[in-house]
């Protein structure tokens, strides 16, 4: 890595592939937030409220898998789902300025397995903490940085927020408030994972004392809770709080609440040793303008489209001669459709053989064609099942056959949440997934390094190089990812590697560039090396092959996107 990044051919190119003018919408945006200065005070209060949602995901393998994990979430949900806890404004409005006025909240966790932490939140100083198992945590969200500490390893890692879901969490916290003050009977989730599905307010009596009692009925990654406050109607500030699974034989998490004037200063205010190694896994340089710019092209690719891929068990100069199955998605924003489609055996075999026939014989969509033209012309004879439907603010799955489908609410997703389709849409279904995968970054769990000049590799791409560095790290287990990413084509990926913990390795060949209407590249064929069908040879297995087509013309009605059959003609 050169010093000189103006002279570096490399760095330059990163920069042209991150430059992007922000939208007026987001310069309208801010303009509008500062002229009211209610607002700025507001803002200022919940930097560290909302940014707190980082700090959920500071723990490492210990905290995943116990009950603090749990409670790291509630802790979250603690200073980001105040907005939600009022059946009406009146009261609520004045908790929240109690809050606010309290320079810090402490909180101690106790686990249902009997296990106990401790969390730090201050808006004012704009920072948030953890203690907990041998495990420290220290978040400054004013300049996202993360420091973390495992008295296992006795390494101090000091990490970034590279995809600012603090400032995220921060924007979708700020507009809940604001929207709290302006009066509005809905507001979206301030949270990026959690939806409010159900809420109410009661007073309550325990012992002799009065509360006031918010519960709220969640759903988490298809996963429901219940969150309940119990607040001091003196003081109107939260007493504690109780977190249940209910996914999870309704396993039980505790939080009590108080109000100190002073909280850690830094993480070695938790108690981590002055003399513990310090390990900087902050990406700087072309590392960061890499991350930023493959975020960028994701984030810029076309919304709007419809794809079609052809799977096939071998490569082949025409995938219809050799076809698996066809998969259908169309998107439109945050709704989207996703159907698989087989020849009809109900015909007959005769119909069938004439059906293979006339498909081996079909012309290959071209860049630009009419795909829904192309489907009506060669998949004719083809049956069609829906597999899932997302129309915006609801998932829903198939849970019977393909071609009589019985739909369920699979979970509700947040309107403004990108990428809803995550959780059921096959990742060569989704060509903004296919050119531009989610980098897993430097942080306490992975290292990564940057090679500009690979050995190995498809021609003037770096290599961005992934290594766990605990067991299990953001739960996939794996020894080592690879990404060759191509700067001078808006960072696309154009190889993809995964090294499991047995040494198997997954390796994605992706080809035959295109272009999207505003100008960025993305693959038409992806290769999975050596996982197609057993070659007559006896030279192993081929590779498995996907091909895919998109039409960005398309015309997308709103029909498409609700749990009903689709209309024969869209």
């Amino acid at each position: 890595m050169t010093a000189d990044y103006e002279r570096d051919e490399i760095g330059r190119l990163l920069r042209s592939a991150y430059d992007a003018a922000p939208s007026p919408e987001f310069v309208e945006s801010l303009r509008t937030r500062s002229e009211d200065a209610l607002r700025a005070a507001i803002r200022g209060g919940a930097t560290a409220a909302a940014s707190a949602e980082r700090h959920g995901t500071m723990g490492n393998r210990r905290l995943r898998r116990s009950a603090l994990a749990i409670a790291a979430v509630a802790a979250v949900l603690l200073v980001c789902l105040l907005p939600w806890l009022a059946g009406a404004r009146t009261g609520w409005a004045a908790v929240v300025e109690a809050v606010q006025a309290r320079p810090w909240i402490h909180a101690t966790v106790t686990g249902p397995d009997g296990q106990t932490g401790e969390f730090w939140f201050s808006f004012v100083h704009a920072v948030s903490a953890s203690r907990g198992d041998g495990v420290m945590g220290f978040c400054d969200h004013r300049v996202g940085i993360v420091h973390f500490y495992d008295s296992a390893n006795k390494q101090l890692i000091r990490s970034a927020d590279v995809y600012g879901r603090n400032r995220e969490g921060l924007q979708r916290f700020q507009g809940a408030f604001e929207a709290i003050f302006r009066g509005e009977e809905k507001l979206d989730s301030p949270l990026i994972a959690a939806n409010v599905v159900h809420e109410k307010r009661r007073r309550v009596s325990a012992d002799g004392t009065t509360w006031i009692e918010y519960e709220l009925l969640l759903e988490m990654a298809a996963k429901r809770a219940r969150l309940v406050f119990r607040v001091d109607p003196g003081t109107r500030l939260p007493e504690s709080m109780r977190l249940v699974v209910l996914d999870e034989g309704e396993a039980e998490t505790t939080f009590h609440f108080d109000y100190p004037e002073e909280g850690p200063a830094d993480v070695y205010a938790l108690g981590v040793p002055r003399d513990a190694e310090l390990v900087d896994r902050v990406p700087k340089g072309d590392l960061t303008r890499l991350l930023r710019g493959v975020k960028a092209s994701r984030e810029r690719f076309p919304t709007s489209y419809y794809a079609i891929v052809i799977n096939s068990p071998m490569p082949s100069d025409n995938p219809m001669r050799a076809y698996h199955s066809f998969t259908h998605f169309w998107r439109k924003a945050n709704k989207w459709r996703l159907e698989w489609c087989f020849p009809d055996g109900s015909k007959g075999r005769e119909a069938l053989l004439r059906m293979h026939q006339r498909i081996r014989e079909a012309k290959l969509p071209a860049p630009g064609d009419d795909l829904t033209a192309w489907r009506k012309t060669w998949l004719v004879d083809f049956k069609f099942g829906p597999a899932a439907v997302c129309d915006g603010e609801t998932i829903y799955r198939n849970t019977s056959s393909l071609f009589e489908p019985t739909w369920e609410v699979f979970q509700k997703v947040n309107s403004q949440t990108a990428g809803s389709y995550l959780p059921l849409v096959p990742s060569e279904c989704v060509p903004e997934r296919v050119a531009y995968p989610g980098l897993l970054a430097p942080s306490e769990q992975f290292a990564v390094e940057l090679t500009e000049a690979p050995d190995e590799g498809p021609p003037g791409t770096v290599l961005y190089e992934v290594r766990p560095t605990v067991e299990n790290a953001g739960g996939l287990e794996m020894k080592l990812v690879r990404y060759w990413i191509d700067p001078a084509r808006s960072c696309v990926n154009l190889r993809y590697e995964q090294e499991g913990a047995d040494g198997e390795r997954s390796i994605y060949v992706k080809e035959g560039l295109q272009q999207t209407p505003n100008g960025l590249w993305y693959p038409t064929v992806v290769r999975w090396k050596n996982h197609g069908m057993e070659q007559e040879d006896g030279e192993g297995r081929a590779d498995a092959v996907w091909y895919l087509y998109v039409d960005f013309d398309a015309e997308l009605p709103d029909s498409l996107f609700q749990p009903a059959d689709r209309p024969a003609d869209d």
